[in-house]
């Protein structure tokens, strides 16, 4: 039996979707069910073998070992120039085909597909494929992801859940996350009722997992461009904390703890040199990296202490505070190689969400 497909659309950009999609379609499978996954329109991609295959596939297909063709689970990239071209020369009956058809031959032999949106309802209303429009097209209903809170959520749900409504798409619910522990309860509690009262049902509440938000140092590394001078082993390590070494090495080594990265002018020897020391305190990795700036190379005497220390050593050629300021802004999402925070998105969806509800209204 085929369930009607399961359109994950959100309230704005990194609010969850793909942490859903990722917990839905294993509990689906978990079910016995063939489920799919696919991502019509995309903006954040990579190039495989010719084609841009949106970053969201790539994982979805690594997690699953997905059969299909990956141009067909990410049919359209939002490429630069793209928008405007489309502005002035309007093709959206060939571009919606396109989605139509690479749905079509994904969905054949599945019981279940999963289709994630992107950005907020609206986007893709410029050419004439917004998430409403997509969800509309392929007989979706959806859901609403959104971040944690209370009236700027409730708000935001029901803007999103009015334009796929004018589109004729029915609206399950919404999921909120990345709830602070210490107000989750309240916030459940009330955005509950707050749904209930415009017709809508609150089907996840997830709590904020500090966890899921720490990166890699191979990460900063791509997302900042920056140099690996040493350590190049070392790069899968997580980043929880982050200082600035600019104070005197007494006052640093207050501040430094496991999984920290030190981010600190690369003639600072003063403060190199308690990090090579810190790091294999109690003959054990302690320090996530280091981070230097101004473009300062240590010396080949300092260099050698460094690698011999097996400490990841990263350089920009941006300043101090550049640097740190890019680095808190980031935000980084779920990539292939996270087996653990892969398993723990998914073991989120299964704790927090009414998965056996939606699966119900699919027509399970």
């Amino acid at each position: 039996m085929k369930l009607k497909p399961l359109y994950i659309a959100a309230t704005g950009q990194h609010v969850g979707k793909t942490t859903l999609a990722l917990g839905l379609v294993r509990c689906f499978r978990d079910e016995g069910l063939n489920a799919g996954f696919m991502k019509p329109v995309g903006q954040n991609y990579v190039v495989i073998d010719g084609d841009k295959i949106d970053e969201d596939v790539v994982l979805m297909c690594n997690t699953f070992d997905c059969k299909g063709v990956l141009r067909d689970m990410s049919t359209i990239a939002v490429e630069p120039g793209f928008t405007e071209k489309h502005i002035f020369a309007r093709d959206t009956v060939r571009l919606r085909e396109s989605v139509l058809g690479a749905y079509r031959r994904l969905a054949a032999d599945k019981e279940a597909m999963v289709i994630e949106g992107t950005g907020h309802a609206g986007v893709g209303s410029c050419f004439g494929l917004s998430n409403a429009d997509v969800a509309q097209a392929l007989g979706c209903v959806a859901v609403v992801v959104s971040g944690g809170g209370i009236g700027r959520p409730i708000d935001e749900i029901a803007l999103s859940a009015s334009l796929f409504g004018c589109r004729g798409v029915n609206t399950l619910g919404a999921v909120l996350n990345k709830i602070l522990p210490e107000k989750y309860d309240k916030v459940r509690r009330v955005v509950s009722a707050g749904l209930d009262n415009i017709g809508l049902k609150l089907l996840g509440a997830a709590p904020y997992v500090e966890d899921l938000t720490y990166p890699t140092l191979a990460q900063l590394v791509k997302s900042l461009n920056l140099e690996v001078l040493a350590g190049k082993d070392g790069l899968g390590a997580r980043v929880e904390h982050n200082i600035v070494a600019a104070m005197e090495p007494a006052h640093m080594a207050k501040y430094l703890s496991d999984n920290t990265l030190v981010i600190t002018p690369g003639d600072r020897m003063d403060n190199i040199e308690v990090c090579i020391s810190e790091h294999l305190k109690d003959g054990r990795p302690r320090l996530a990296g280091l981070l230097l700036t101004g473009g300062l190379r240590p010396s080949g005497a300092a260099m050698k202490r460094l690698r011999s220390s097996a400490l990841p050593v990263l350089l920009s050629d941006d300043d101090t505070f550049t640097v740190s300021r890019e680095v808190t802004r980031l935000v980084f999402k779920i990539e292939p190689g996270d087996k653990d925070k892969i398993q723990a998105a998914q073991e989120m969806v299964r704790s927090y969400v009414a998965v056996d509800y939606i699966l119900e209204c699919l027509g399970a």
